[in-house]
């Protein structure tokens, strides 16, 4: 009986030593959890996203639409604000945050520089010479440090600008402005670039009968530390014309020529989810999820222009950052990355067939689908 006893005491202290065990590592793990760095990508001037419905709060900008409070014939440089934030418990090392796009909306660092150095007379603005540049007030010594840190080179087509931070401590937040050149020349070909080969050259015939749509383009951001896995986000910017309504009815536009101009026929549809993963596996349906269309977080941003011209007589309409307004809003496109369609897709059937929908519904009704 003793014997017994004994036996049963040493198991049970045996799974004692075991949970005790797995509650120590488990401690150990969840300690280092939420001490680990925590990288997050912020685009647009409103870190905090007080502004955002909640339902999108956690979604990255995915649209930029620009519409300058007046018109220009000059070249106009606008900014993209962007922040990064360790909201961890840990030092992020060595964070990285890299830009690419087409070269020729690039603000290479020649240009950066010429446009800080300004004749005053210059300007064509209500504001004060002083308010009229977020960069006229920088010194040489401060531009210097800009473009040291601000890394640009070209392939192609295409090009990449590059931020390095040593360090950035918890609770710390790193602010960045980049700039663009809007030449209101119209959708070009994407060929070249990491994005909108394939198909996506089949949609961009529908953008450019979009009058109002001056410029467009897509933004490539990656960002990425020493101990922190990579964040990948793909920005479209779409610059129209002066005096557009500013509402988000002015994309109608681009989400239908997305669609190649057709919606969706309304109705019930049946949709086999089961066969809709196998396809997906395959590489022969794109959609992303169950939905036939997906939530896109925007920015529509109103820009204050000053007309400034460089000491190298080069005039340039420029965004002053400080005082232009923006507003977050949603819209609702085809679920798939439409980027990096297959080359087939060049029709609505065609794109119908890659996102897994069928020609027609098994019950129609009046409206659109997503409405």
């Amino acid at each position: 009986m003793l014997t017994s006893l004994n036996s049963i005491f040493s198991v049970i202290g045996v799974l004692i030593g075991i949970v005790a065990a797995l509650l120590s590592i488990l401690v150990m793990v969840r300690k280092k959890h939420f001490a680990s760095p925590k990288l997050s990508l912020n685009i647009g001037p409103d870190p905090s996203k007080a502004e955002v419905p909640r339902k999108y709060r956690k979604q990255l900008p995915t649209i930029m639409a620009i519409i300058p409070e007046k018109p220009t014939r000059h070249p106009l440089i606008s900014f993209l604000p962007l922040s990064l934030e360790n909201r961890g418990k840990e030092a992020l090392k060595n964070v990285r945050l890299m830009l690419e796009y087409k070269t020729q909306y690039l603000v290479n660092n020649e240009l950066l520089r010429a446009v800080s150095q300004i004749e005053p007379t210059a300007f064509k603005s209500r504001y004060e010479p002083k308010k009229a540049l977020f960069l006229e007030s920088l010194s040489d010594e401060d531009m210097k440090k800009i473009i040291e840190r601000r890394e640009v080179s070209t392939f192609g087509k295409g090009a990449q600008m590059s931020y390095e931070v040593p360090i950035i401590r918890p609770g710390e937040r790193i602010i960045f402005y980049d700039l663009f050149l809007l030449r209101g020349r119209g959708p070009d070909d994407f060929k070249g670039l990491s994005s909108g080969e394939g198909g996506f050259q089949n949609i961009l015939p529908a953008l450019r009968k979009i009058k109002t749509l001056e410029d467009y383009f897509v933004v490539d951001i990656l960002t990425f530390a020493e101990n922190h896995e990579k964040i990948h986000s793909k920005l479209s910017v779409l610059r129209f014309s002066s005096g557009t309504k500013p509402d988000t009815a002015l994309l109608t536009p681009f989400i239908k020529a997305l669609w190649f101009g057709e919606w969706p026929r309304p109705g019930l549809y049946f949709d086999d989810r089961v066969s809709l993963w196998v396809l997906r596996k395959l590489n022969r349906v794109g959609r992303l999820s169950h939905g036939f269309f997906k939530d896109e977080l925007g920015i529509l941003s109103f820009p204050e222009i000053a007309e400034i011209r460089t000491k190298k007589k080069q005039t340039f309409a420029v965004e002053v950052p400080e005082i232009s307004e923006g507003q977050y809003f949603a819209v609702s496109s085809p679920n798939c990355d439409y980027y990096d369609l297959p080359d087939h897709v060049n029709s609505y059937e065609t794109l119908l067939a890659w996102l897994g929908i069928p020609d027609r519904p098994f019950f129609q009704r009046k409206g659109k689908v997503g409405s």
